[in-house]
């Protein structure tokens, strides 16, 4: 339409601390900026958009008291805001001195991973129950089981993760899984989208635990596919998508031979899965 003809966007992640040009016709796009910072300038542009919301959001979907990751979380919810101080404080002065700043819009994280060699498999048809390949520990070259894997809110709920997964594979050894640790993130992405995607289609659930944030990739990568994500610690930015929230992850060998046993709601989530994708984050 005319009166959004001559638009400027700039996409960038963690970098923007500043635009080649601004003005009302400029648009930002903020992806991979975990530590919710706030640009300097919102006054000068037209709109914001970004992955993450405007403010640290590491606590955000923790259910129940879970002391330990409650007090992490504070803590690092506390560095990223002061982290961010210099934008908001930008932004402050001037709302206090009238000037209007442009609205920011929160939007899917969306994927990380693609691949169009990856072809779909039907649910019924799918080999595995349950899939999860990625890092724990968050520390490359420790033992992902140290006390300082424990400390970090990414690699603490994996670990409860790796506990749980131990005892589905004592009590309930019919269970199909497919497991593939790396050691960091970085490994994870350079091991190759490919074999990630195919775990994710060849599955029926998806493990899939916070990362530094509660907002992961992986949990859209899975419902692109049509695989059940299983987690902990859900963003409130996807309540209504279709998921199993587990209030602790030792509920995990309780609750995953109900949901294996139950073919038609599996068949029913595979479809919300399918159609969640689609109608909001395709």
């Amino acid at each position: 339409r005319s009166e959004v003809c001559g638009l400027r966007f700039y996409v960038t992640t963690r970098h923007f601390e500043e635009l080649p040009d601004y003005g009302p016709k400029t648009v930002l796009c903020i992806l991979e900026d975990e530590q919710c910072r706030e640009p300097s300038y919102r006054e000068k542009i037209g709109h914001t958009f970004r992955c993450y919301p405007a403010l640290p959001c590491h606590a955000d979907g923790i259910q129940g008291l879970k002391l330990k990751h409650r007090l992490i979380a504070g803590y690092v919810v506390t560095r990223d805001f002061l982290r961010g101080c210099s934008g908001r404080f930008s932004s402050i002065k001037a709302l206090a001195q009238g000037r209007d700043l442009s609205p920011l819009t929160e939007i899917p994280l969306g994927c990380a991973a693609y691949h169009s060699a990856v072809d779909f498999i039907p649910f019924e048809e799918r080999d595995h129950d349950l899939y999860f390949a990625g890092s724990i520990g968050h520390e490359a070259g420790h033992r992902i089981d140290s006390w300082v894997a424990g400390l970090r809110l990414k690699s603490a709920e994996r670990l409860d993760m790796k506990a749980a997964l131990d005892e589905v594979a004592s009590s309930s050894p019919e269970v199909r899984i497919n497991l593939r640790f790396t050691g960091s993130f970085q490994e994870s992405v350079e091991d190759g989208n490919e074999s990630y995607l195919q775990g994710l289609m060849i599955s029926m659930f998806c493990l899939a635990p916070r990362g530094g944030v509660p907002h992961t990739y992986r949990f859209f990568e899975a419902l692109r596919y049509g695989c059940i994500p299983i987690g902990e610690t859900f963003p409130s930015s996807v309540e209504g998508a279709p998921f199993v929230r587990l209030k602790h992850w030792s509920d995990l060998p309780k609750v995953l031979p109900d949901l294996l046993a139950d073919e038609s709601n599996l068949l029913a989530m595979h479809k919300e899965a399918m159609d969640w994708w689609k109608e909001n984050a395709s």
